[in-house]
Parts: C-alpha cells; sequence; structure tokens
C-alpha cells in the first residue's frame, strides 16, 4: 500500500501516530489538522485496513474505553513509503 491509496487525512493521522508514538482520539482531534469528525473516524478506517493497533487506556466520564492508537508495522511501511526514493 503507497501513500496515494490512503486519502490525505488518514495519511496525516498516520504520520503523527508514528512521529508521536501513538495517541487517543482526542489527542489525534488536537494536534493533527483535522476536524473531530475525522479524528474519531479515521482510526476506525485505519484499522479495518490493518495500519493500526489499539489498547485500551481506561474510561472516560460517559463510561466509553478511551483507546490509545499506534501503528502496525504495515502503518510503518505506509509512513516510510513516502520517504523511500522512487526509482
Amino acid at each position: 500500500m503507497k501513500k496515494t491509496d490512503l486519502p490525505e487525512k488518514q495519511f496525516s493521522v498516520i504520520k503523527w501516530l508514528v512521529e508521536n508514538g501513538g495517541g487517543s482520539e482526542y489527542d489525534i482531534g488536537k494536534n493533527v489538522n483535522v476536524s473531530s469528525f475525522v479524528a474519531h473516524q479515521a482510526p476506525k478506517a485505519l484499522l479495518t485496513k490493518g495500519l493500526l493497533k489499539f489498547e485500551p487506556k481506561g474510561k472516560a466520564r460517559t463510561g466509553r474505553i478511551i483507546r490509545v492508537y499506534y501503528p502496525t508495522f504495515k502503518g510503518f511501511l505506509v509512513y516510510f513509503s513516502l520517504h523511500l526514493p522512487s526509482s
């Protein structure tokens, strides 16, 4: 999978997670230049593509489980494919 196979906003989420070692949907929304909607939907889409994994961190005030997302090996490959010279 190449960067061009991902929407730009999903790639920006992968990029931020690789560069910062993971984060929650809240962290993504605050630190990546994407809308709140994208901050919640992009990780779910990237999970189904096998580019992210998550670990439960605890519960929010609402009782919802807070997930901390991390790139998988495949996610790292997508990120680094941008930095490889093309032949």
